[in-house]
């Protein structure tokens, strides 16, 4: 039996646009493959182009229908980023009917608050995958006070206007739903891992102990924490950084490692995807993500599909449940308690076998595509009935897809 027929929005699918251009991408078809037809519209600057882009041809392998329309042309670097499309909106407005329920990723996008509102002209369930937007974090960080204020107020639009928001963890839940939207959050974890896909066992590399380090570089990630940590470890334990960030962030990174007298253990490769990702990943022992705060954090669970264990700051989204499982080394992110975390597998061999095998079975389970779409498909057909507003059909109960 089908499943209701849903229509994603998202601002950007190039692969700049971040995190939610990835995890939109494998939701949308793990929902197709559990029996829900969907499609997804998206704006971009040159749409000809934006149809080759590998995540489109991901999509239409994976049996969901793909529209691209044109970014509004002035002010294209502010439309680039907040997906800003008149045609995308009158997209929606003919094409809309054709729907049983809208779901959005990314909080403040144009093409968001345009799908909310066809959404609400027609009487639709919407649903939003805000991806860390909604979260205390994200609103205090915000740079400028307006901004701040405007942002409060669409937060508490959302959770009046969804009929289901989607949450990528507990964590990203607990810093984000409002008392009175509870009922109507959910948790699901992102679809990362391809139960298509057969995954090889990981072995350690030899007698070095090789850290990795895979993201924006960005304060919050905490990269010189990294960094100072590496000081203090044995000068067998070395850095590969795979990112990039700001001119000056970068200068200052690599002033610190100087400073700290590791530059030589350090490996800087830039921003990496595809293959080189790939590469990146299959030459480590270890992913650190030392961050302030992550909602949820795709990159430990694509190392751990990969039999490469994690290193965890408390505030990760994905930290809870891998814990639990004994999958994940968890450390505050500060030098010391990092490289004392890192200490235990040079101290004991046997403990980064442990944490391969625990990681491999924990990120195949909890963070599969097939676990992702039975959740949504649950999800979706327990929404109200189209045409019948949330208030007045009733909402779905707080749940944990985990």
């Amino acid at each position: 039996m089908s499943g209701p027929r849903v229509l994603r929005v998202i601002g950007g699918l190039d692969p700049d646009f971040g995190g939610p251009s990835v995890s939109a991408v494998t939701s949308a078809i793990a929902a197709v493959r559990a029996g829900v037809p969907t499609d997804l519209l998206f704006p971009a600057g040159d749409p000809d182009a934006a149809l080759g882009f590998p995540a489109v041809r991901a999509l239409a392998q994976g049996g969901v229908g793909v529209r691209c329309v044109p970014l509004l042309r002035l002010a294209p670097a502010l439309s680039r980023s907040l997906g800003i499309s008149p045609d995308l909106s009158r997209n929606l407005r003919r094409q809309v009917s054709g729907y049983d329920i809208l779901h959005a990723h990314g909080a403040w996008t144009h093409a968001t608050l345009a799908a909310m509102a066809a959404a609400g002209a027609a009487g639709l369930p919407f649903v939003l995958s805000p991806h860390e937007g909604l979260t205390r974090y994200d609103l205090s960080h915000a740079r400028a006070a307006p901004l701040r204020i405007a942002k409060h107020l669409l937060k508490r639009r959302f959770e009046a206007r969804c009929a289901a928001i989607v949450y990528s963890s507990g964590l990203e839940r607990r810093d984000s739903a409002s008392p009175s939207a509870r009922a109507r959050a959910a948790v699901i974890h992102h679809a990362v891992v391809d139960d298509r896909d057969v995954p090889s066992a990981a072995r350690r590399k030899g007698s070095m102990l090789r850290l990795g380090f895979l993201g924006r570089l960005h304060p919050k990630k905490n990269l010189d924490v990294l960094i100072r940590a590496l000081a203090l470890l044995p000068p067998e334990v070395t850095l590969t950084v795979a990112g990039s960030g700001e001119d000056a962030a970068v200068r200052d990174l690599r002033g610190l490692a100087e400073a700290e007298n590791v530059a030589g253990r350090i490996d800087w490769r830039g921003f990496v995807t595809g293959g080189a990702k790939d590469r990146f990943l299959a030459e480590i022992d270890l992913l650190c993500m030392p961050s302030t705060y992550e909602c949820f954090g795709m990159a430990a669970v694509e190392a751990l599909a990969r039999g490469v264990p994690v290193l965890l700051s408390p505030d990760c989204g994905v930290t809870a449940p891998l814990a639990d499982a004994g999958a994940a080394l968890v450390a505050d992110p500060r030098p010391g308690p990092v490289a004392a975390a890192v200490g235990t597998l040079l101290a004991d061999a046997g403990r980064w076998k442990d944490l391969s095998v625990r990681g491999q079975e924990a990120a195949r389970t909890r963070f599969s595509f097939s676990a992702h779409g039975a959740a949504l498909r649950a999800l979706y057909s327990s929404l109200p009935a189209a045409g019948a507003s949330a208030d007045d059909a009733g909402c779905p109960s707080a749940r944990d897809h985990g």
